[in-house]
């Protein structure tokens, strides 16, 4: 018979909900440095959704999968006291679409991100 004792004496305790580290690969253009990581709360995965689509087959409407859609992708960033992580995404940003001159200097403003969860 499971006991609390029992539990508490194999649980090591867990990972921290609250602090994830995120390692960031910007598209070609973009002048991050290799190793562009930096800490963050408050994320999780993004959600997909297939919605269905109807298609006429045989005077009936049959509902087939449409294309994936993914949620946007928000995060809390820890800044830096120097505000370089906070520099190098405006920086991003304004080749994505500038603001003063409205022209756009990349032609794929996506990057890979990993998020890892750290553990205590």
């Amino acid at each position: 018979m499971s006991t609390i004792s029992n539990f508490s004496s194999k649980f090591r305790g867990g990972v921290r909900p609250n602090l994830f580290n995120c390692s960031i690969t910007p598209p070609a253009g973009v002048l991050l440095s290799n190793d562009f990581s930096f800490h963050c709360k408050g994320t999780s995965m993004p959600a997909s959704s297939v919605p269905a689509i109807d298609v006429n087959y045989l005077g009936r409407q049959l509902k087939v999968p449409g294309d994936r859609t993914y949620a946007d992708w928000t995060v809390t960033v820890y800044n830096d006291v120097d505000m370089s992580i906070r520099h190098a995404f405006e920086g991003w940003m304004n080749l994505i679409q500038n603001h003063g001159a409205n022209y756009q200097a990349l032609d794929n403003p996506y990057g890979q991100g990993t998020v890892t969860q750290i553990s205590r």
